[in-house]
C-alpha cells in the first residue's frame, strides 16, 4: 500500500513524499487483559464432558473474588457492573444498583418481557440507551440454533445485557456462546442451548472495585452488596 506523507517545500508549496507500507506487517492490537469467559473455556476443557455447566453454575452461585487482579489480569467492566441474564433477574439487579452508571443495555425477548425491561429502565434510569455492539446479531444467532421450545423459553425469559467489558467493546454474548460450545463434545445445538438457558436463568455479574475482580450469579451478587 502506498501512503502520502505531507511535507512543505518553500519553492513548491505543499507536496508529499510517497512511502510504501507493507500491510502484511500490520497486526491488530491484542487485548492486554484476560476475558473471563475465554479463560473458563480453557480451564474447563479438562473437566469430564457433561459436568462443566454444573460446576460452572455451582461456582457462580458462590461467587469468585480475586483480591489482587494484577496477578490474574482479568478484564474488568468498562461500564458496569456487567450483567447478563433474564429480564426478571435484570429487574432485581436494577433495584440493587439503581442502574446509576447508565450503561448500554440491550435485550431480546417477547413483547411481554420487553415491557418488563422497559419499565425497569424507566423506573431507575430512563436515560439509558441501547448500543450497536453486535448484540442483536448474536442473540439472533442463539435463536437460530434453538428449537421451537427453546426459542419460546428464551424469549419469555428474555436475554438482557447491561454494561461492557474493557478491551472487548462488542457484546459478551459471543464469548458466552463460545465458552458453552467448548463444553459440548458432540456438537449438539440442543445441548448447547439447554446450557445457555440454564446460564440465562442464573445470571452473571462481573464487578471490579479498585484491584478486586468478582464474578458470580445474580443471587451471589445481591448477597455480596447487601452484606
Amino acid at each position: 500500500m502506498t501512503n502520502c506523507e505531507p511535507t512543505y517545500n518553500e519553492d513548491q508549496g505543499c507536496c508529499c513524499i510517497k512511502i510504501e507500507i507493507d500491510i502484511s506487517q500490520i497486526t491488530p492490537s491484542q487485548p492486554t487483559c484476560v476475558n473471563i469467559f475465554n479463560y473458563v473455556a480453557d480451564q474447563f476443557e479438562q473437566i469430564e464432558d457433561g459436568t462443566q455447566i454444573t460446576e460452572l453454575l455451582e461456582d457462580l452461585s458462590v461467587g469468585l473474588e480475586i483480591e489482587d487482579n494484577s496477578q490474574t489480569n482479568f478484564c474488568c467492566p468498562e461500564c458496569g457492573p456487567y450483567f447478563f441474564g433474564s429480564a426478571e433477574d435484570f429487574a432485581a439487579f436494577s433495584e440493587a444498583t439503581q442502574l446509576e452508571n447508565g450503561c448500554c443495555t440491550n435485550w431480546t425477548s417477547s413483547v411481554e418481557t420487553s415491557i418488563i425491561v422497559l419499565e425497569v429502565i424507566d423506573q431507575f434510569n430512563p436515560d439509558i440507551e441501547t448500543c450497536d455492539n453486535g448484540f442483536t446479531l448474536a442473540s439472533m444467532n442463539v435463536l437460530s440454533l434453538s428449537n421451537t421450545a427453546q426459542q419460546s423459553s428464551i424469549l419469555n425469559f428474555g436475554i438482557v445485557e447491561y454494561g461492557s467489558i474493557s478491551e472487548y467493546p462488542s457484546t459478551q454474548l459471543t464469548q458466552i456462546i463460545s465458552m458453552l460450545n467448548s463444553f459440548v463434545s458432540n456438537g449438539s445445538n440442543t445441548g448447547l442451548i439447554d446450557m445457555f438457558i440454564l446460564l440465562l436463568q442464573s445470571g452473571i455479574v462481573i464487578d471490579c472495585t479498585e484491584n478486586i475482580f468478582w464474578i458470580g450469579d445474580k443471587n451471589a451478587y445481591l448477597t455480596r452488596i447487601q452484606a
